[in-house]
């Protein structure tokens, strides 16, 4: 359906930082199929914890948002948990969305996880915080189980029309540091 895909690699059994790449991916991640749409974008950008057992992929052409309407481009990213120890059967555990839906907001663009997988800080730079475009950057956070959208988001007053903050983003390894 061109909704993208996700494929899973992992380098050899030999020590971390050792081995070889495999020709053939241990696990695929996708969205739910009855939800895709051509034109998704899923897996436009992806990051994996660093135990690998969650990774979050951006779908920037995600056009539902949560409230049921849609945002043609809204985007949204999905996080997803390995359910075995081979790290070869994973589960979505989550769905995340920019504070307001907007079409072309392009939420999804970049992101990056924590170490532990518990903190992801998603880019957005379609949003329309300071002027239109000027993007924004999302921070979340897993509790108790669920992903939870933290109450500050990372923009400046100063930003300019096209600014379009959240092209690029980072989170360190704590989770406690981000860039857009």
């Amino acid at each position: 359906m061109n909704a993208g895909l996700a494929y899973l690699f992992r380098r050899g059994n030999e020590r971390v930082g050792t081995g070889t790449w495999p020709t053939a991916p241990v696990a695929l991640l996708e969205i739910d199929p009855a939800s895709a749409n051509p034109g998704d974008a899923f897996g436009c950008s992806v990051a994996v914890s660093a135990d690998g057992s969650t990774a979050i992929v951006g779908a920037t052409g995600v056009d539902n948002a949560p409230d049921g309407t849609i945002k043609s481009g809204n985007g949204a990213a999905f996080v997803f948990r390995a359910t075995d120890k081979a790290k070869s059967a994973w589960n979505r555990v989550g769905a995340l969305y920019p504070r307001e839906s907007n079409a072309n907001n392009t939420f999804g663009f970049a992101l990056d996880l924590s170490s532990d997988g518990t903190a992801a800080v998603v880019g957005c730079p379609g949003y329309d915080a300071s002027a239109i475009n000027s993007g924004c950057a999302f921070g979340f956070r897993l509790k108790d189980s669920v992903w939870v959208l933290e109450n500050a988001d990372l923009w400046s007053t100063s930003m300019l029309l096209n600014q379009s903050i959240g092209r690029s983003v980072t989170l360190s390894g704590d989770g406690q540091r981000a860039t857009a």
